[in-house]
């Protein structure tokens, strides 16, 4: 009789009983952890053509039995296999294929996760194709990207812009690592380049009073009637201007999320912003920048200014609740311009951009006491250390804590 040799089975119940609790068997791709409760969780861990193929298929208190996980680990082989075959994956797929291709891979994958695609599309368009496009990702070097750095700021860009065209390369060379580890991303080796930090511009109480009463005033011309040529006071669009510029001053809003309010996001009776959009170029979108929602609270002085506004569109035959907009509906395309209008109006020069309203709000809110993780939440920021950029020390508040320690 011809004896049957038995396959050794690393995952047996004895083995599994005496394993410490966080150390792990692997066998075949397929690996075990043994969890503080006694039981345990499988994994998977193997490579496919140079690539490193690794992640959890699922714990036994969830159901999941060795023969369950095997049959997983052979799916995921075989989906490898099939990708590597396809060009999916695969140390000489990425790295032989051209820029302009995977860009193009890029910017289709952009236009669902990202809210600036328009400016993707621009600069890939006029700087990265133009230099790369005909390349293959494995032919561009540190050194490419080092020489295209130094003629783009002899052209004259600002080192921001600069920044942001290098990280829009950085986006495409880890989009494709996401099918071709091995892939390397050649902006990491990047010399970094020290430079005078600019400080943010905080408005004054000066700017923003003219802001808000000359430069919100907005006029209509007349070309026909008693009052043809004249200037009339727009009263509906200068209550948008101050509503606007109100949103920014004392709620801290980006210029987006002010473009993406609708009345049903504003509790007027309690003071509460529901910010839960965005819009951009005249397209509204359902999520914020950091795709999470937040409330912030507002006091009486912006409640006038949306009161005001409210009642004004009242009386107009608006189809939606956008708060600017013609119709209710269909977003305005920018605030910038009518920005500059009431900083022209305002009677004085007045430097810095919408997003200098948030600087303002920040550095006003702490100056009145209120808590940095406060200031975090209504601003919506991710990390506390953002906050704190946005809250800005000037000669007179060093001169006031200089009294305190007399």
């Amino acid at each position: 009789m011809t004896a049957v040799q038995k396959t050794n089975n690393a995952f047996s119940t004895k083995a599994k009983k005496e394993l410490e609790v966080g150390k792990e068997i692997s066998q075949g791709g397929l690996v075990y952890r043994k969890l503080a409760d006694g039981t345990g969780t499988w994994r998977y861990d193997f490579m496919e053509a140079g690539e490193r193929h690794k992640g959890v298929i699922g714990a036994e208190r969830s159901g999941v039995t060795l023969s369950e996980a095997r049959r997983h680990l052979g799916a995921l082989r075989a989906k490898a296999t099939i990708d590597r075959m396809s060009g999916k994956i695969g140390r000489s797929t990425y790295v032989s294929r051209k820029f302009a291709d995977v860009a193009q891979d890029f910017l289709d994958w952009s236009s669902e996760h990202h809210q600036d695609m328009r400016h993707n599309k621009g600069r890939m368009k006029a700087h990265l194709l133009p230099r790369f496009g005909h390349m293959k990702l494995g032919d561009i070097t540190t050194s490419h990207i080092e020489a295209m750095r130094t003629d783009l700021y002899q052209t004259g860009l600002k080192r921001g812009t600069v920044e942001r065209i290098v990280s829009l390369l950085s986006g495409v060379f880890e989009h494709a690592r996401k099918s071709d580890r091995n892939l390397r991303n050649p902006t990491r080796d990047l010399t970094r380049i020290k430079s005078q930090s600019k400080e943010s511009r905080v408005f004054t109480e000066g700017e923003t009073e003219a802001m808000l009463e000359t430069g919100c005033v907005m006029y209509n011309a007349p070309t026909r009637g008693a009052n043809k040529g004249k200037k009339v006071v727009d009263e509906r669009r200068t209550a948008e201007a101050k509503a606007m510029i109100g949103l920014g001053l004392y709620a801290g809003l980006r210029a987006s999320e002010v473009l993406g309010l609708s009345w049903q996001d504003i509790n007027l009776e309690r003071g509460i912003i529901l910010v839960q959009r965005t819009a951009q170029d005249g397209v509204l979108r359902e999520s914020t920048k950091n795709y999470e929602t937040r409330k912030v609270p507002f006091r009486d002085t912006l409640r006038s200014l949306l009161e005001s506004l409210k009642d004004k569109q009242a009386s107009s035959n608006r189809a939606g609740n956008l708060l600017f907009s013609e119709d209710g509906t269909k977003p305005y395309f920018q605030v910038q311009g009518i920005f500059r209008r009431v900083k022209a109006q305002s009677g004085i020069e007045i430097i810095g951009g919408f997003h200098s309203f948030r600087h303002t709000f920040a550095t006003r809110a702490s100056n009145k006491g209120v808590p940095m993780t406060h200031l975090q939440m209504m601003l919506g920021h991710s990390d506390l250390k953002v906050t704190m950029g946005y809250v800005h020390t000037g000669e007179e508040d060093i001169m006031r804590t200089a009294e305190l320690m007399d």
